[in-house]
């Protein structure tokens, strides 16, 4: 009986593999909410690239912009993770508190990364220092 089981979830897990697919999306079939994210906080970049990180239940995007910028995003078209290298992560999408929080103790940086999960909200400014913030914006860690 153990066997039997071993055997089902191991066969249920290689289906599950074969389902994951990444695949880069043509121009007419990148979804209008990251277009619009894009057009709205990236003005005068372009994406040059979408790929769809299709899962079993769930699909995951990220756009790659001209200036080397990435953006993922959920399965909801909700950003997940910015990165702009050495730029400047838009204002526009900083919470007030992040803001505050790195003018004020780190004056003269801005943020270069930001990523958000339901539990935190990471930053990397551009000096290399990373920032864990929790989801009321009160500062948990710093590595430098």
């Amino acid at each position: 009986m153990k066997k039997a089981f071993i055997v089902i979830v191991a066969i249920l897990g290689c289906v599950i593999a074969a389902q994951a697919k990444d695949r880069v999306l043509p121009g007419k079939q990148i979804p209008a909410q990251i277009s619009s994210f894009v057009k709205k906080h990236f003005r005068g970049d372009k994406i040059s690239v979408v790929t769809e990180d299709k899962e079993w239940l769930s699909s995951e995007y990220k756009a790659m912009l001209s200036s080397g910028t990435t953006i993922e995003f959920d399965d909801k078209f909700e950003w997940t993770e910015v990165d702009c290298i050495r730029d400047r992560v838009p204002t526009s999408i900083v919470p007030a508190e992040i803001a505050d929080y790195i003018a004020k103790h780190f004056q003269g940086k801005f943020p270069v990364k930001i990523d958000r999960d339901k539990r935190k909200w990471e930053v990397e400014i551009d000096n290399g220092t990373e920032l864990t913030f929790d989801t009321s914006f009160r500062l948990i860690e710093i590595d430098n």
